[in-house]
């Protein structure tokens, strides 16, 4: 398993509150993930370069609810909402108002995985490209990291996972096929967002959590 070490910890005024579990009350958190591609088709070779960097951002609620699958400690899958997701690679951007989290457990591997929902707002598409999607995926293959299908807040569980993958995919008409390239991502962190002031979360205060992969 690769070696990982907490590069930011900074948690200020969240007594009582677990960021390895979702809190009863509606906690926003602000999720980070970055790396640099290592892999790049050819016919996108002219946007893009084997070792750029890459950034996703997007939040989710630790109150939201299941919007598919069900919450069990045995085989089975659950989705959530998440919101204000984006991503950057180089010159190239894309967002959306709303993406869905989907995690796996024993199924027969455990999963997480980021995917945008349409429609989006681009910028720097590859000449003659149209996008398809961009998708960010932690995978154990042995079944064993993830207890049930809870939604994980903790960085350190997602980066401690053996497969951690940034992939983003481009229609070509003229040659009617897809083209993908791949990064993989090294660093994962969690922010908790506070509640305007007057609201019941308005002394909480804000956390940061990151895990890097040391190389």
């Amino acid at each position: 398993m690769n070696r990982t070490s907490l590069t930011v910890a900074c948690l200020t005024g969240l007594a009582g509150i677990s960021l390895t579990a979702p809190s009863a009350d509606a906690i926003m958190l602000q999720y980070e993930f970055s790396g640099t591609l290592d892999s790049v088709t050819s016919a996108l070779a002219g946007d893009f370069s084997v070792g750029d960097a890459f950034n996703i951002t997007y939040f989710v609620e630790t109150s939201t609810p299941l919007i598919g699958g069900t919450l069990t400690s045995g085989s089975g899958f659950a989705e959530y909402a998440a919101t204000s997701w984006s991503a950057t690679v180089g010159g190239f951007s894309v967002s959306s108002a709303d993406a869905t989290i989907t995690i796996l457990n024993d199924m027969p591997i455990d999963e997480y995985r980021i995917t945008p929902d349409a429609p989006f707002t681009l910028s720097g598409v590859p000449a003659g490209f149209s996008y398809v999607q961009s998708t960010a995926i932690f995978r154990d293959l042995t079944a064993l990291e993830f207890a049930d299908t809870q939604l994980i807040t903790d960085p350190a569980i997602l980066i401690g996972l053996g497969i951690k993958q940034f992939s983003m995919a481009f229609f070509n008409p003229i040659l009617n096929a897809n083209f993908s390239s791949f990064g993989e991502i090294d660093e994962a962190r969690v922010t908790v967002i506070p509640a305007p002031v007057g609201t019941s979360l308005g002394l909480i205060g804000i956390g940061t959590l990151a895990i890097r992969r040391r190389r």
